[in-house]
C-alpha cells in the first residue's frame, strides 16, 4: 500500500510541476487566476500538467514517448525550481526566525493540513477497498486499458486500435493520456494503472471541493466544509465503481470549471480575452475527457445569462464572453469532433465495425430516470439518506425563519442552476435516438449530487451560526463567553449530524465499495496467470476468442494479443463514460 501511495503521489507531483510553468508564466498574471492560494493552485497544475500532455501526445510526431516523457518533465522540474528559488529562499528565513508563525498563517496553515487529511482519508478508504482485486471493471476499464497500450505502442493518439482493433478512436482521450503518462512511472500493468489512477484523481474531488468552495462561497469556512461533505456525505463520486475513468478522472476538473463559471459569468465584471481563451482551452480540455461536463458547463453558463436577459440587466458583454469561451472550448475537442463526423456514415458510426452490426439499443427507459437514480444514490444506507433530507429540509426552515439569506443567495442561486443544467440534459437524452446517444443521462444523475452537496454545506454553516445565536440566547449561564460558544456549536454539529457519515464512511464504506467493485471486477490470479503464459507462448499473430464479459478483455493490454468474441453473445453495450 505504502508502496502505491508513493507511486502515485510522484504521479501527481510530475503533472504539478509540469502545469506549473504555465500557470506562473501566464495565468497568474490573470485577474482570475491572482491570488490563488496553495491547494487551488495544486489542482489546478495537475491538470494543466495534463492539458500538456494532451496537446503532446495529439501531435503525430511520436513525441509521447519514454525518454521525451523523462527529459520533459526532467525540465519542468529544474526550471519549477529555479522560478521558485526566491520564494523558498524567503520561506527557509521565515522559518528560522519564526515570523511565519502568525495567526494568519497558523490558521492557512492549518486549512491546508485539514484539506490534506481528508483527502488522505478519501483515498485510503478506496484503496482498501480495491487492494484484494487483480484488475477492475472487465467492461469499461478493459476498453480504457486497450486505449492506453495503443497509445503507448504509437507513441501518439492515433486514428484507430490498430494493431488490435480496425475501429476508429471517436471517443476522447485525454484522461487515456493522463493514464499512458502514469504508466511510465507505475510499477504496474496497464488495468492496474488504469484502476489506481482513477481512483487517485476520485480523491482530488476533495481537494476540488475546496477549489470550487472559495469561487462561489462567502468565505473560507464554506470551502473547507465543502471539501467535508465531498469526503465524508457525499455518495458521489465514491460509489463510481463500475467503470466510469474518464467521467471519474474529470469530476476534480469539473469542479474547478464551476468555479471558472461563476466568476466570469455572475461576478459582474468584465473579463479580459486573455481569460476567455485560458478558461475556453480549460473547458475544452475538460470535454476532452468527457463531453458531458462540457455539455453541462455550456447549459449551466446559458440559463445564467437567460436569467440576467430576464432580469433585462446590461449583458450584452456577456453574451460575447459566453461565445468566445465555448468557441475556443471546440479547439481541444476538434479532433475527436471530426472523426466522429467523418466515420458516421459507417455501420455502427465507426469505420472499423462489421457491416453487420445490430443497432444500439436504448439505455434509458423513462424521462425522470437521472432523478430517481441520483434520489436513489444519496446514499447506500436508508439512515443517511433520510438524514440528508432532513438536513435540506432545516435549512429551508433556517432561511425562511431567520431570513438572513443574502449571503446565501448567490452561492444557492448557482448550485440551483447546476441542478437544473443537468436535469435539463437528462430529459433531452431520452429523446435522442440510441444510436445518437451524445448525451449520457447517467453522468447527469450524478451531477445532480453536487447541488445537493454545495446546499448540505451551506446547511452547516447557517446551522453552526444558529447555533451560536441560540445559546448566547436561551443558555447564556451555561454557555458563557468564556467557555467559547462557537466550540460548543461546532462540536454539537459534529456529533449530531457529522458522526453517523463519518461512522459509515470509515467503517461501512470499505466493505461496501469492495462489493460494489466485486460486481464487475471478476479478474482471478489465475486468470492473470494465464495471460502471462499467452505473452511468453503464444505467437505474436495468434487471435484469442474470449466472452464479452469475462477477464479475457483485459489480455491485449497484458498479453498484446487480438481477441474476438461471438456476436450472439453481445448484446448491446453498457453506459459507455
Amino acid at each position: 500500500m505504502l508502496a502505491i501511495l508513493a507511486q502515485l503521489f510522484l504521479v501527481c507531483f510530475l503533472l504539478i510541476v509540469n502545469g506549473e510553468l504555465l500557470r506562473f508564466f501566464v495565468l497568474r498574471r490573470l485577474k482570475l487566476f491572482m491570488n490563488l492560494d496553495l491547494v487551488q493552485i495544486c489542482i489546478l497544475d495537475v491538470y494543466l500538467g495534463g492539458f500538456i500532455l494532451y496537446v503532446i501526445a495529439m501531435l503525430p510526431f511520436k513525441l509521447f514517448n519514454w525518454m521525451f516523457i523523462i527529459g520533459f518533465s526532467s525540465i519542468c522540474i529544474i526550471l519549477s525550481f529555479v522560478v521558485h528559488f526566491g520564494a523558498l529562499k524567503d520561506t527557509v528565513n521565515m522559518l528560522k526566525t519564526k515570523t511565519c508563525f502568525t495567526r494568519n498563517n497558523l490558521k492557512v496553515f492549518s486549512t491546508y493540513i485539514l484539506i490534506f487529511i481528508m483527502f488522505a482519508i478519501f483515498l485510503l478508504i478506496n484503496l482498501l477497498s480495491v487492494s484484494s482485486l487483480v484488475f477492475g471493471s472487465v467492461r469499461d476499464e478493459s476498453i480504457h486499458s486497450l486505449h492506453v497500450q495503443v497509445i503507448l505502442e504509437n507513441s501518439y493518439v492515433p486514428l484507430t486500435l490498430q494493431p488490435y482493433l480496425p475501429e476508429g478512436i471517436i471517443y476522447p482521450q485525454a484522461s487515456h493520456v493522463i493514464f499512458a503518462f502514469a504508466s511510465h512511472f507505475l510499477n504496474m500493468d496497464i488495468p492496474n494503472v488504469v484502476l489506481y489512477v482513477t481512483i487517485f484523481f476520485k480523491s482530488l474531488s476533495v481537494v476540488a471541493a475546496y477549489f470550487l468552495g472559495l469561487r462561489i462561497g462567502f468565505n473560507r469556512t464554506y470551502s473547507v466544509g465543502l471539501s467535508f461533505v465531498f469526503a465524508f456525505i457525499s455518495s458521489w463520486p465514491l460509489f463510481v465503481t463500475w467503470g466510469g475513468n474518464p467521467f471519474t478522472v474529470g469530476f476534480p476538473l469539473f469542479l474547478v470549471c464551476l468555479g471558472l463559471v461563476f466568476s466570469l459569468f455572475c461576478s459582474g465584471e468584465k473579463n479580459s480575452y486573455a481569460e476567455l481563451l485560458i478558461v475556453g482551452l480549460l473547458f475544452g480540455y475538460l470535454g476532452a475527457i468527457i463531453i458531458s461536463y462540457l455539455q453541462t458547463l455550456m447549459t449551466t453558463a446559458f440559463l445564467i445569462l437567460i436569467y440576467y436577459s430576464v432580469r433585462k440587466f446590461r449583458i450584452s458583454h456577456l453574451f460575447l464572453d459566453f461565445l468566445i469561451v465555448f468557441g475556443i472550448s471546440i479547439l481541444p475537442l476538434s479532433p475527436f469532433l471530426s472523426r466522429f463526423f467523418a466515420f458516421y456514415q459507417y455501420p455502427g458510426h465507426n469505420v472499423g465495425l462489421p457491416s453487420d452490426f445490430t443497432q444500439w439499443k436504448p439505455q434509458q427507459f423513462y424521462i425522470t430516470q437521472a432523478l430517481q437514480w441520483a434520489f436513489d444514490n444519496l446514499s447506500p444506507y436508508l439512515l443517511l439518506r433520510v438524514m440528508i433530507v432532513f438536513m435540506l429540509a432545516i435549512y429551508a426552515v433556517l432561511i425562511w425563519k431567520t431570513k438572513n439569506y443574502e449571503n446565501m443567495k448567490p452561492t444557492i442561486a448557482f448550485g440551483s442552476t447546476i441542478f437544473v443544467s443537468a436535469t435539463l440534459l437528462s430529459f433531452i437524452s431520452f429523446f435522442l435516438p440510441a444510436d445518437f446517444g451524445v448525451v449520457s443521462w447517467g453522468h447527469q444523475g450524478i451531477i445532480l449530487s453536487i447541488f445537493v452537496n454545495i446546499v448540505i454545506a451551506a446547511f452547516y454553516i447557517k446551522f453552526r451560526k444558529s447555533c451560536n445565536e441560540w445559546t448566547k440566547k436561551y443558555l447564556p449561564k451555561v454557555f458563557s463567553k468564556s467557555f467559547g460558544t462557537t466550540t460548543i456549536s461546532t462540536i454539537a454539529i459534529l456529533s449530531l449530524v457529522s458522526t453517523p457519515f463519518i461512522y459509515n464512511r470509515l467503517s461501512l464504506d470499505p466493505s461496501a465499495l469492495r462489493g460494489a467493485y466485486g460486481v464487475y471486477a471478476v479478474t482471478t490470479i489465475d486468470d492473470y496467470n494465464l495471460m502471462l503464459w499467452m505473452r511468453e507462448n503464444l505467437s505474436a499473430s495468434a487471435v484469442v476468442l474470449v466472452h464479452p464479459f469475462e477477464a479475457g478483455l483485459f489480455i491485449p493490454s497484458i498479453s498484446h494479443h487480438k481477441i474476438v468474441y461471438p456476436c450472439l453473445l453481445y448484446t448491446s453495450p453498457s453506459p459507455r463514460d
